[in-house]
C-alpha cells in the first residue's frame, strides 16, 4: 500500500480493487477508508466489510464532509466517533431496506440495540 495519502487522492475503484492484494487485514481498513474518503466506494475483499456508509453496496456515499468527519476520527482511533457513524449508517441502511419491502408502513424509525440515541428517519 502506498505510504502517501496524496496517492488517494487520485486513486481509481480499479486501483483500490487491485491494491488489496498483499495487505494485510489492519491495512485493508485503511486502505478502504482512504479510497472512499476520496470518493471510491469498494467492498473491502479481505475482511468481507462495507464502507461505513454502505456506498459500495448500494447505500448514498455520505458528503465530502462527513467522510472527512470519519476518516480523521479513524486515523485518530476515536471509535466513539466511528462507532457512531457506522451505527447511524446502518440504522438508515435498513430503514431503507424496510421502506423497499414494506412500503406500505412508511417511513420506520430505527435503533440499533445498544444505542437508543440512534435513531434515523428513512431517507
Amino acid at each position: 500500500m502506498s505510504e502517501s495519502l496524496e496517492h488517494y487522492k487520485t486513486i481509481t475503484a480499479e486501483q483500490a480493487i487491485s491494491e488489496y492484494d498483499g495487505l494485510t487485514d489492519r491495512m485493508s481498513i485503511t486502505h478502504q477508508v482512504l479510497a472512499w474518503n476520496n470518493g471510491v466506494a469498494t467492498h473491502n475483499p479481505i475482511r468481507d466489510e462495507c464502507c461505513p456508509d454502505f456506498s459500495c453496496c448500494g447505500e448514498p456515499m455520505w458528503s465530502d464532509h462527513e467522510r472527512q468527519v470519519f476518516t480523521q476520527a479513524f486515523l485518530d482511533g476515536n471509535d466513539e466517533v466511528t462507532d457512531a457513524m457506522c451505527n447511524g449508517a446502518l440504522s438508515t441502511m435498513v430503514a431503507n431496506a424496510l421502506k423497499k419491502i414494506r412500503p406500505d408502513m412508511g417511513d420506520v424509525p430505527v435503533a440499533i440495540i445498544g444505542d437508543p440515541a440512534n435513531t434515523h428517519e428513512v431517507q
